[in-house]
């Protein structure tokens, strides 16, 4: 029962937005209404710059990492902890308190990821900043990145039912992310 409201409870912490309520608080408009109309870090940052864009990556990153600190105090089951960082990320791309249109998922995955495995957060990071160099974009190198990570669960915990919880998860970013993996594609065809 306690396993179940905890993960409950992560949904709704995924659902708390901060570039939402950095913008409403600090000036007063919607950020649904602005730019990409996205409510997440990079979008806050294209708006009102650097430090909107790192208290936003700040917030929605610390929620998810909390979220699976908490769930490790609930057990010790990696599968459990996985589904909290799931639970987490649905409730980032899909608040319902914003009608179900919430950011990408990005930030709170790398804070999740971070408290999960910090070895496989370090991996992921270190080809992320490879795929950075090469491609010199920051979205083609964080979305290649997190592809190993099903891959990574795997060779670390040696769980098929964790990697497909993983594969899940990373499923659900790249569709936010659909649209901008269309322009990666449109730009790298023409």
């Amino acid at each position: 029962m306690l396993q179940t409201a905890v993960l409950i409870l992560a949904y709704i912490v995924g659902c708390f937005s901060t570039a939402y309520f950095l913008v409403k608080l600090q000036y007063g408009q919607d950020i649904r209404t602005l730019g990409s109309r996205n409510v997440g870090a990079r979008n806050a940052g294209r708006m009102y710059g650097s430090k909107a864009f790192l208290i936003t990556f700040i917030g929605d990153t610390s929620k998810a990492a909390l979220v699976v600190y908490a769930a490790g105090k609930v057990t010790s089951s990696l599968t459990y902890l996985l589904l909290a960082l799931l639970a987490v990320i649905i409730g980032h791309i899909y608040p319902v308190f914003l009608g179900f249109k919430g950011g990408k998922g990005m930030s709170p995955f790398a804070g999740g990821a971070l408290i999960l495995d910090w070895r496989i957060f370090l991996l992921m990071l270190a080809l992320a900043l490879v795929f950075l160099i090469l491609s010199r974009r920051f979205s083609p190198a964080g979305l290649t990145a997190i592809l190993t990570f099903p891959l990574l669960i795997f060779h670390f915990q040696h769980s098929w039912t964790n990697a497909l919880i993983g594969l899940l998860a990373v499923f659900l970013i790249l569709y936010a992310h659909r649209s901008n993996i269309m322009e990666i594609v449109r730009s790298w065809t023409t």
